[in-house]
C-alpha cells in the first residue's frame, strides 16, 4: 500500500455575479454628501474560497462617476460624494464592477441608476 495525497487547486474559471442587479435608488436634491445611498450591492463568485472568490467593487469612469462611491472596495455599500440639483439634472446612470482577485481577474459590470426628486 502507498499513501497518495491528490491536492486540488482551485482555478479562476467564474466571474463574480451581480445578486438583484441592476440597482435603482431615488434620492431627494437635499440629500448630505456622505449619505449611504444604497446598502447590499452584491456579487458572488462561485470559485472556492480564496482571491478568486475574494470580490472587490469599484465605479467606473463615466461622466457622473464623480457622484458615487463605495465605503469599502470589499463592502457593497454607496454613498454620496457630491451634493445634488433637480433643475440640472433629474436622474444618472453610474457603471458599478465586481472584480475577483484573480491574475487576470474576472469581472461583471453593472448599472445604478439614480433619480432625483
Amino acid at each position: 500500500m502507498i499513501p497518495v495525497n491528490v491536492r486540488v487547486i482551485d482555478v479562476n474559471d467564474n466571474a463574480p455575479i451581480w445578486i438583484g442587479a441592476p440597482y435603482t435608488v431615488t434620492l431627494s436634491e437635499v440629500t448630505v454628501s456622505g449619505t449611504r445611498i444604497l446598502q447590499g450591492a452584491h456579487a458572488e463568485d462561485a470559485d472556492q474560497p480564496g482571491p478568486f472568490s475574494t470580490v472587490e467593487y469599484q465605479i467606473l469612469p463615466g461622466p457622473y462617476s464623480g457622484f458615487v462611491q463605495f465605503l469599502n472596495p470589499l463592502e457593497g455599500t454607496l454613498v454620496l460624494k457630491k451634493s445634488l440639483d433637480y433643475e440640472t439634472m433629474q436622474n444618472f446612470t453610474v457603471k458599478l464592477r465586481a472584480q475577483d482577485q484573480g491574475s487576470p481577474p474576472k469581472y461583471t459590470d453593472t448599472t445604478l441608476r439614480v433619480v432625483i426628486t
